[in-house]
């Protein structure tokens, strides 16, 4: 098994790449374990109950538009999660993704005489903490309709999931309009049998995030792929980022 090093790891939090920084990012996902046992047992007995999760983020200081010191700040115990995706093999299409709409409950700032200015913050997970695959990086810039190379899952499941979409960059003519989506496949040739799972609202004239759930039961197909249409613009420029996670 190849080991992978932590300096690859990206951190895409709204309309924001923050990797830059970050030091660390631990994910934990929890899973409670609920007690059943009942009189005259010899043993403890025990059925699952709700997922949970968190992410604890260290870095340096930056108070720069955009940067941590905003980001994490605006945020906190606000009402409305953040959606955020952490990459920890890197931001190369089909790796590792974790998605999770996320709720900030701490953050703080060091200031050492002798050292650099750090950051440090807590996020909790609000619906648990999904794993799955990155559909598209932010490596080109987006001028017509398309679509991408389809990520191959192993196998369909039956438990819905999520959808992430980060707007990086948007048509900076203005006029324009991009339209996200996530398409699946039973065969992987994405030649008219695919079906959209997925549709992102259109975004316009400002960088967007949204997270997207796939209700319980939902199936999703073998092959994902993210697609898009352009509408409008002078000169339609976009870099967008998806990610799809399986709920099991």
């Amino acid at each position: 098994m190849a080991k992978i090093s932590g300096r690859q790891s990206a951190i895409y939090y709204g309309i924001a790449n923050l990797s830059q920084f970050f030091s660390s990012a631990d994910v934990s996902r929890d899973g409670a374990v609920l007690e059943t046992t009942g009189l005259g047992s010899t043993d403890r007995t025990y059925v699952p109950g709700v997922r949970g999760g968190t992410v604890s983020l260290a870095g340096f200081y930056e108070g720069s538009q955009d940067a941590t010191d905003e980001k994490l700040s605006n945020s906190l115990a606000t009402s409305d999660g953040q959606v955020v995706t952490v990459m920890p093999e890197g931001l190369v299409l089909g790796n590792r993704a974790m998605l999770l709409k996320a709720r900030t409950s701490r953050y703080s700032v060091s200031s050492p005489v002798d050292g650099v200015g750090t950051i440090a913050g807590d996020i909790q997970s609000d619906g648990g903490v999904v794993e799955g695959h990155v559909l598209r990086t932010d490596a080109a810039e987006i001028t017509s309709d398309g679509d991408e190379v389809r990520v191959d899952n192993g196998a369909a499941t039956s438990e819905g999931g999520v959808a992430h979409l980060h707007v990086l960059e948007a048509d900076d003519d203005g006029g324009g309009e991009i339209a996200v989506m996530v398409e699946h496949s039973a065969t992987g040739l994405f030649a008219g049998e695919q079906a959209e799972l997925v549709s992102f609202a259109p975004v316009a004239g400002q960088p967007e995030s949204e997270s997207v759930n796939v209700a319980a039961g939902t199936t999703v197909r073998r092959y994902l792929s993210a697609a898009w249409v352009v509408y409008g613009g002078v000169a339609p420029r976009w870099k967008i980022v998806v990610a799809f996670g399986r709920r099991k």
